[in-house]
């Protein structure tokens, strides 16, 4: 998540605030993820 939140700019924090989750996070970019 550091490595994200790094890339765009964002606190790592912040990635936390809007996905509870790594795995809610790569649902979302790549949608079926880890299914």
């Amino acid at each position: 998540m550091k490595d994200i939140a790094d890339k765009v700019g964002i606190l790592k924090g912040s990635l936390y605030y809007h996905f509870s989750s790594k795995e809610e996070l790569l649902n979302e970019v790549i949608p079926g993820g880890r299914n």
